[in-house]
């Protein structure tokens, strides 16, 4: 492939955080195909300069404190990504209060299949901010330790592509589970999905914090330029953006709930 169609060539990597804390983050990092090589690059360089093994995984919950040092360096690296020209990566985490989805509206729908609509809404609204004369490659941590393509969840997304648009472009052309060690992409959304998630849980208030996880999290705080990351960003293209799902306003909520009961003549 030239590199004129790697710059026309989009990476999406997916990655979730916190599905057992009141506030479950579902994050994604968007990124030219050329671009998405070179940081995987510069995470491997980073981890190699460390003296770690070349395979050590990269991950929020996994952190110890002789790591810190290399955790930062990684992490620090990326927000440089989406705040430094040049820019080399744009980072949305979409922020979901677990109380609010009632499985009861949606039975016989699994954890997954919930956690499936969210994830669509965040990949489309990506790629929708650059239209459907690219294509997108859409790269998601998998829950099963399979790697697979999703055909299902490719054709949703070019559907709704041809639905807004009316062009049939079909411009996502890969959405595929990959597991999280073999993809330098996926750990890195894990990592800022999971400091967006810390702070949103409150975890960095509890009694006697982990303080290599604290002093990570403040480390990426102030690098993003950000006050909090607990609250939603306000400028709408920001490079770094965290949204929370509002399920009183959200069409995705409505395609969760039960329809009415049918009428009776004792009504």
């Amino acid at each position: 492939m030239s590199r004129d169609q790697d710059q026309k060539t989009f990476d999406i990597y997916v990655d979730e955080t916190s599905k057992n804390s009141p506030f479950m983050g579902i994050g994604a990092l968007f990124t030219r195909k050329d671009s998405a090589r070179s940081i995987a690059h510069m995470i491997q360089e980073t981890i190699d300069g460390f003296g770690d093994r070349p395979n050590r995984e990269l991950h929020w919950t996994k952190l110890k404190n002789h790591q810190l040092p290399l955790y930062q360096a990684v992490a620090l690296k990326l927000m440089a990504c989406t705040q430094v020209k040049p820019y080399r990566m744009r980072f949305n985490a979409l922020i979901v209060e677990t109380s609010k989805i009632d499985r009861s509206v949606s039975e016989g729908a699994n954890r997954e299949v919930i956690l499936s609509k969210f994830m669509f809404g965040l990949i489309f609204q990506m790629a929708s901010n650059f239209g459907v004369n690219n294509q997108y490659r859409v790269f998601i941590d998998s829950p099963h330790g399979r790697e697979e393509c999703d055909v299902a969840l490719q054709a949703m997304l070019n559907n709704r592509a041809f639905s807004r648009t009316g062009q049939r472009t079909n411009p996502f052309k890969v959405v595929r589970y990959v597991r999280s060690e073999n993809s330098r992409l996926i750990q890195a959304a894990d990592l800022l999905a999971g400091a967006i998630a810390y702070e949103t849980n409150s975890l960095h208030l509890a009694n006697q914090p982990a303080k290599h996880r604290l002093a990570l999290w403040s480390a990426m705080l102030e690098a993003s330029g950000y006050k909090t990351f607990a609250e939603p960003t306000r400028a709408r293209l920001n490079r770094l953006q965290i949204m929370h799902f509002d399920f009183e306003k959200s069409a995705a909520r409505r395609k969760f709930e039960k329809p009415p009961p049918p009428e009776t003549d004792n009504q």
